[in-house]
């Protein structure tokens, strides 16, 4: 078993919403994993009405795999919204695991 944390940002980008906001995201992981890699991520969002929606903590579930180049796919979902990150990427890494991934408008240390 190995835990894990996960710091990021990135822009939040509505059809309904002239202007994009940054996301700040973390989160802790644990599971099994081997390997290590370097990936770009996006996320395809559901059930999101209002940006201040995003603003929580997300429970989730990852498998990832990694030879040279490869994909990695997490599913969140709170209160009717669903996140799906997809990550693209480099490396030699399989894994799963299970975790919690928090958004905000700031960047946080702690990831819980």
């Amino acid at each position: 078993m190995v835990a894990g944390l996960r710091y990021g940002r990135g822009a939040l980008h509505m059809k309904d919403l002239s202007a994009s906001q940054e996301v700040f995201w973390q989160g802790a992981s644990i599971g099994w994993d081997w390997g290590g890699n370097a990936s770009r991520v996006f996320t395809l969002v559901y059930g999101l009405y209002h940006p201040d929606m995003l603003y929580r903590r997300y429970p989730g579930v990852e498998g990832s795999a990694y030879l040279v180049a490869g994909l990695g796919v997490n599913y969140q979902r709170a209160d009717g919204i669903v996140l799906a990150p997809i990550r693209t990427g480099v490396g030699v890494r399989l894994g799963a695991n299970v975790g919690t991934m928090s958004y905000s408008r700031q960047r946080n240390i702690l990831p819980f």
